[in-house]
């Protein structure tokens, strides 16, 4: 269970909440800015310690049912069939120069 801190303005903070808050960049990070981008990046930092704050701070989880995300798919219809089609072609044709024919009339494999 995370530690409590007192902040400044006497409220209670989390210890984990206040450390993800000390990893944040000071808007004075960035000298070479002008003064109206110096400005934006306060204010988007301002909300991104308000949002620690509220909600605390998030970590990205292993999850044993992320992997499916990566799983592939079918993107093209008929693409199986038709390479299929080509394959038997090329292996009915009994030769190999109409197998290296119909290789090359065949679309790329997919990756």
């Amino acid at each position: 269970m995370p530690v409590n801190a007192t902040c400044r303005s006497g409220a209670t903070v989390r210890e984990d909440v206040r450390q993800e808050i000390g990893q944040l960049p000071l808007a004075s990070s960035w000298p070479d800015i002008g003064e109206r981008e110096q400005e934006r990046r306060e204010a988007v930092l301002r909300g991104i310690v308000q949002r620690i704050v509220e909600d605390g701070p998030r970590r990205a989880m292993a999850s044993p049912e992320r992997g499916r995300q990566f799983i592939p798919f079918a993107a093209l219809r008929g693409y199986d069939e038709m390479l299929e089609e080509v394959e038997l072609r090329a292996a009915g044709a009994g030769g190999s120069a109409s197998a290296a024919a119909a290789e090359r009339n065949a679309p790329p494999a997919q990756k």
